[in-house]
């Protein structure tokens, strides 16, 4: 089986329930009799793509024909579209950049624990893996803000947050810092909740998570055929149909009360594109045996090297914005090494403080790659503190319903891909001492010939994806 075939399988799976039938919410009587159970799935996996050539169009940010009655639904930005070098004298396309980086100032710093955190946790080990961890930031403040009690404790320790006002601050930044619509770096972030008409639900709530995490929430008869084709064309609308394949295995369980849905689309081009005639063959050294890969090579006269503890890196811009972080753990490392310290996440995040750096002359070479995997999030949110959503007698999910619903099950399903011309991502949610030395000269060369971590930020320095490559092809 193939790659493209392997994903289309994984991706497949992204119809399962994910959150199950419960009993209706205790009451203080213990004796009461057990009411019916009830479904609630809410499905969290995220699907990556990257490095496509194609022009894609303004993404459409509320579902077009389709049977949904809406409750809520959520506001975009509009962005002052990018015009090339007539751009630096636009005083709107500046202040809408400015806005955003006064944004990702806003967030608060603990968020880099979360990353530090997850990546160790879903990226560890010696296979492809690749994660979005500002995906997976805002599924579970969305989840922070539908539970209640000793739930959302544990949701908001993970998330870096002392309290709903906080985390819901810090998540209308994040989405605010990430979002850009310009035409020159797209990175969308999108959700969507979806209702049974004949479960009742909660309004407030709704209306918070439209306002503050741009969620939009509509309800139906989740049974039909008809509210199916509505979320594949919600998700298909989010992604400008880049993932359809793989959407149309999306079905809602007959009995679903709701589905929760979260998109991230990313596309940038290099600021300075590979030039194909300089591609090569070289030796990767896998964990399983060298191997024979193509590369692209290049060379920037005034790059910069950053050493860790444990590792050496350098990034590539992306246009107008972003960048491509490249890691490699030093000769007597590992990638485990490396996610285990998380000193990449306090470089990544933050340069402008990191003082072990040099700039200098450097000789690159980057393989090729096609990454795509499928992380179970259940197990490892669990060894992160986030267990009671998952237990029956102890989810609360109380400022949504009034029924008694718990998590039974979340997935995580990535795809990145790298090629000379820039980078695309797509992602789509049903429900992260002592110093290295220096090089001595000014020149260098950099090969990423054995296992090595990536990672895409935005232009506000939040990883949008963290992904590692034991082999590339």
């Amino acid at each position: 089986m193939n790659k493209s075939e392997k994903l289309s399988e994984a991706i497949g799976n992204l119809s399962e329930e994910i959150i199950e039938k419960a009993d209706r919410r205790r009451t203080a009587k213990a004796s009461k009799k057990p009411r019916k159970a009830i479904k609630f799935p809410l499905k969290i996996t995220a699907v990556t793509a990257a490095c496509l050539a194609a022009v894609i169009g303004i993404i459409a940010l509320v579902p077009r024909g389709i049977s949904a009655k809406a409750l809520a639904e959520a506001v975009y930005p509009k962005a002052t579209k990018y015009s090339g070098m007539h751009n630096i004298n636009n005083d709107k396309w500046i202040a809408e950049r400015r806005a955003r980086w006064d944004s990702g100032k806003l967030i608060d710093s603990d968020v880099n624990d979360f990353y530090k955190k997850t990546a160790e946790e879903f990226l560890s080990g010696e296979e492809n893996r690749a994660y979005s961890p500002v995906n997976i930031y805002m599924e579970l403040a969305m989840l922070g803000e539908t539970t209640d009690g000793e739930s959302r404790k544990q949701l908001l320790d993970l998330l870096g947050a002392d309290n709903i006002d906080e985390l819901r601050e810090d998540a209308k930044n994040m989405w605010l810092a990430n979002y850009c619509n310009d035409g020159a770096v797209t990175s969308i972030l999108a959700n969507s909740i979806w209702l049974n008409e004949d479960v009742k639900t909660k309004q407030l709530p709704l209306d918070v998570l439209a306002k503050n995490y741009y969620a939009s929430s509509y309800c139906g008869d989740l049974s039909s055929p008809e509210m199916t084709d509505a979320v594949q064309t919600w998700l298909n609308q989010q992604t400008d149909g880049l993932l359809s394949d793989y959407v149309k295995n999306v079905n809602l369980d007959p009995g679903t009360i709701m589905a929760l849905y979260s998109t991230v689309y990313f596309r940038a081009k290099w600021d300075n594109q590979f030039n194909k005639n300089n591609n090569d063959a070289k030796t990767f050294h896998a964990p399983n045996g060298d191997i024979q890969t193509e590369f692209m090579n290049d060379t920037n006269t005034c790059g910069t090297f950053y050493a860790g503890e444990d590792f050496g890196a350098i990034f590539l811009d992306f246009k107008e914005g972003g960048e491509m972080w490249f890691i490699l753990p030093d000769e007597d490392k590992t990638i485990d090494d490396v996610l285990s310290s998380g000193e990449y996440i306090k470089m990544m995040c933050n340069t402008a403080e990191w003082k072990n750096s040099k700039a200098l002359k450097i000789h690159y070479s980057v393989p090729k790659f096609d990454i795509s995997s499928q992380i179970g999030l259940s197990d490892g949110l669990k060894k992160l503190g986030v267990s009671d959503v998952f237990d029956i007698e102890k989810a609360d999910f109380s400022p949504l319903t009034d029924s008694a619903v718990f998590v039974s099950e979340a997935n995580h399903t990535a795809r990145v891909v790298i090629d000379e011309e820039g980078c695309t991502a797509a992602a789509f949610t049903e429900m992260i001492s002592d110093t290295a030395a220096l090089p001595p000269e000014d020149e260098m060369d950099f090969i990423l010939d054995r296992p090595f971590i990536f990672a895409v930020t935005s232009d506000t320095q939040q990883p949008l994806f963290i992904g590692t490559v034991n082999n590339p092809q």
